[in-house]
């Protein structure tokens, strides 16, 4: 089972000045994979971390971009293309969550996925972390999926 996402509005202005002058900036999503069950706390079936990094190179003028899952780093390139390091910071693609068998037919399951901006600075001395709030979206099995498509 993969997942894709994407956070909007993540890169505001002073991030983006960070990032050209050199300070790493990283994104880091939490990805948890539930099986829901009524009247009980719903039960957890994957948890993984996906982190995207990027530092500048003021010499080169290259983005060093860097993707993690678990602590594996799985992604590492290089490009001058600032619309290319934005994409790569605030978007994944197909990331693998766990195995398809895992989730079986006539169960509900459920994708939660939040992403933790690092910190900004209230008031110009307050560390305080940033982060969106967990975003839920339904998953069905394959099965169940092909068995709903056949007349």
């Amino acid at each position: 089972m993969v997942v894709s996402l994407q956070i909007r509005e993540a890169l505001d202005p002073p991030r983006l000045e960070e990032i050209e002058t050199g300070i790493e900036s990283i994104v880091r999503y939490r990805i948890r994979l539930l099986r829901r069950r009524s009247g009980l706390m719903d039960e957890e079936l994957a948890d993984v971390e996906v982190e995207a990094c990027v530092r500048r190179d003021a010499l080169s003028r290259q983005y060093t971009l860097t993707r993690r899952v678990d602590g594996d780093t799985v992604e590492k390139r290089m490009t001058a293309d600032p619309e290319e390091m934005k994409r790569f910071l605030t978007t994944l693609d197909r990331v693998p969550v766990a195995p398809a068998d895992l989730l079986l037919p006539g169960r509900e399951y459920e994708i939660r996925a939040r992403g933790d901006l690092g910190l900004v600075w209230r008031f110009y001395l307050i560390p305080w972390p940033s982060s969106t709030g967990w975003e839920h979206a339904p998953v069905a099995p394959e099965e169940s999926v092909r068995e709903s498509a056949t007349p």
